[in-house]
C-alpha cells in the first residue's frame, strides 16, 4: 500500500488534476476527509503520518521533521518490520523527475510493502501565487499536464502497490485585514491563523479583528490556541490578496481521499 500525500491539494484543484488523467487508463474512487484544524502543514501532515491527534506529538508541532519517525512507529506497532516501510518527501525545489527516481529506489527495495510519499510541488506553488485562485488553477493544470504525477503512479502500480491519494490541507483565496502586531508573542504567525500560548492575549487580538475565531484546542496541547481569520480573510496587509491555508473554510478543511488503480 502507498499513501500519496499531495501537500496543499484542495478539492477543486484535484478536479483540475483529474481533467488531465487519461480516463481510459485509471480507475478512481473519490471521497473527502477533514484535515486537522488549524490546517497548517506541520499539524495536518504530521497527523496523517502519525495516525494520532496533534496532542500526541506536541514536541514537534512546529515542523515536519518527525514525520518519517511517526510513520515507521505507526506501522511497527502493527507488526511491520524495519525495511518493510519507507517514507519519501520531496525536498524544497526538488525537481519532480529527480524525486520520482528517489521514490523508485525506495519502493524497489525487496522488503518494501508500505510507502508514505509526500509531493510538495502544489504547496510550493501556492506560497508563491499572487494572482489568486485562477492563477493557482492555471499552475496546477500546467503541473498535471507535465505528467509527473502519472509517472509516479505508474511507478507505484508497476510494483503492485495499492495507491491512496490524499492531502494534508487545501487552500483558499483571502483578502488582507491587517497584520496583528504580536511580535514574538505568537507561536505561529500564518496568513490564515495565528497561534498563541496565552488565552488572554489571543482574546485581546481577536477583539481587534471582528469575525476572527478563537478555535477550541480540540486534540491540541492546552497551550496551543489558534486564532483563525474570518472567512476569506487573511492576517496580511489590508486589501492584499493571497492564497493560503490554516483556517476552516471548506476549501482548506476538506481534502480529497482517492483510491487509484490502473485498468488491466
Amino acid at each position: 500500500m502507498a499513501i500519496l500525500v499531495i501537500d496543499g491539494l484542495a478539492m477543486d484543484q484535484w478536479a483540475v488534476v483529474q481533467q488531465g488523467m487519461r480516463s481510459s487508463k485509471w480507475i478512481t474512487e473519490e471521497f473527502g476527509l477533514f484535515a486537522w484544524v488549524p490546517t497548517l502543514t506541520s499539524i495536518s501532515r504530521q497527523s496523517v503520518f502519525a495516525g494520532d491527534p496533534p496532542f500526541f506529538f506536541a514536541a514537534s508541532l512546529d515542523s515536519t521533521r518527525k514525520e518519517e519517525q511517526h510513520w515507521n512507529r505507526f506501522w511497527e506497532d502493527r507488526g511491520f518490520r524495519a525495511g518493510e516501510v519507507v517514507y519519501a518527501c520531496q525536498g524544497n525545489m526538488e525537481d519532480d523527475d529527480i524525486f520520482i527516481t528517489r521514490v523508485e529506489e525506495k519502493i524497489a527495495q525487496p522488503r518494501c510493502r508500505i510507502a508514505g510519499i509526500v509531493v510538495t510541488t502544489i504547496d510550493q506553488m501556492l506560497h508563491g501565487i499572487v494572482t489568486g485562485t485562477d492563477g493557482m488553477h492555471a499552475s496546477v493544470r500546467h503541473w498535471a499536464e507535465r505528467g509527473s504525477l502519472w509517472r509516479l503512479l505508474d511507478a507505484l502500480v508497476d510494483r503492485n502497490f495499492e495507491v491512496l491519494l490524499t492531502a494534508d490541507h487545501g487552500n483558499v483565496e483571502g483578502v488582507g485585514i491587517g497584520k496583528p502586531n504580536v511580535g514574538a508573542t505568537a507561536e505561529v504567525r500564518g496568513q490564515r491563523v495565528h497561534v498563541f500560548s496565552d488565552g488572554l492575549l489571543r482574546k485581546n487580538i481577536a477583539a481587534d479583528y471582528p469575525g476572527s475565531i478563537e478555535w477550541p484546542n480540540i486534540g491540541l496541547p492546552d497551550d496551543y490556541l489558534p486564532l483563525i481569520a474570518p472567512p476569506l480573510r487573511a492576517f496580511i496587509g489590508e486589501g492584499r490578496r493571497t492564497v493560503s491555508h490554516g483556517g476552516i473554510c471548506i476549501e482548506e478543511a476538506i481534502v480529497p481521499f482517492v483510491t487509484i488503480a490502473r485498468h488491466a
